[in-house]
């Protein structure tokens, strides 16, 4: 059986994006109604690290959760 790819680390990166997105997001329209693009250019660092400090048990579900949908869907697909 032949081995392709990693398929976990497409949806581990989707699910830490899309909570970084929706982060910057919220930064924007609170202060000052900036876009979530330049909250993300210019504060990265700062959005991240308030990524870092909301972590709760429920992201890891999340995370755990986007790994397997990756890596079954990956096997659907390779059918």
């Amino acid at each position: 059986m032949e081995t392709g790819p990693p398929q976990a680390p497409p949806g581990l990166i989707a699910a830490y994006l899309g909570q970084i997105l929706g982060i910057a997001l919220l930064i924007g329209k609170t202060f000052g109604g900036a876009s979530f693009v330049d909250v993300l250019v210019e504060d990265f660092s700062a959005v991240h690290d308030l990524w870092q400090e909301g972590l709760e048990p429920i992201s890891f579900l999340f995370f755990a959760l986007a790994a397997f949908g990756a890596v079954t869907g990956a096997k659907k697909a390779a059918r």
